[in-house]
């Protein structure tokens, strides 16, 4: 496997990501990341996958154990951290915060100012945005979209196409489901 990127001793300890090849990130076709590029920073190289084309933005950050792998996404002024996992063809952006054991997966998508924390799962190209908060092992799947201030926690699953949760929602627990009919 040819790397793709290199670690450069940057601020408070971490390491900026140096791009030692082209690339094109599959998920969003207006990024090429081409040799030279300056990337986000990182804890360390366990951080970001040197498989696939996941790429860590520069302003992003990727903190403590948390992992972006295959062909994932970091963009803009978005945290991830704690041992949160950023995998497949999914992207955080924004200034969203994805933090603690979540995970976004096969697909997902937190942007704006959204936080997923706690255990919380965001897959199947489920949307978190807004100021929106998924936490507490909830997960939000399968076209839905989760945005402005609602928060889904607790064992709540939101899910489904066509499913939108907008305003000042809570949902704690159920599923919150549209079927395609």
């Amino acid at each position: 496997m040819a790397k793709k990127y290199r670690l450069q001793p940057d601020e408070e300890g971490l390491y900026r990501v140096v791009a030692v090849r082209d690339f094109k990130p599959s998920r969003k076709n207006t990024l090429t990341v081409k040799k030279g590029d300056r990337g986000g920073l990182v804890a360390g190289p366990y951080n970001l996958s040197q498989a696939g084309n996941c790429w860590v933005e520069e302003g992003a950050r990727v903190l403590d154990q948390a992992k972006v792998t295959k062909d994932a996404l970091v963009l803009g002024q978005a945290t991830i951290s704690g041992r949160a996992l950023i995998t497949d063809h999914s992207w955080v952006g924004g200034s969203a915060q994805v933090r603690d054991d979540a995970q976004v997966l096969e697909g997902g998508a937190v942007t704006d100012k959204a936080v997923v924390r706690d255990g919380a799962t965001i897959r199947s190209a489920g949307i978190v945005g807004g100021s929106a908060v998924v936490e507490h092992r909830a997960k939000v799947e399968n076209g839905a979209m989760v945005g402005d201030r609602t928060i889904v926690s607790g064992i709540a699953v939101v899910r489904g196409e066509g499913t939108i949760v907008v305003g000042d929602n809570h949902i704690i627990k159920g599923v919150h489901q549209m079927d395609a009919t």
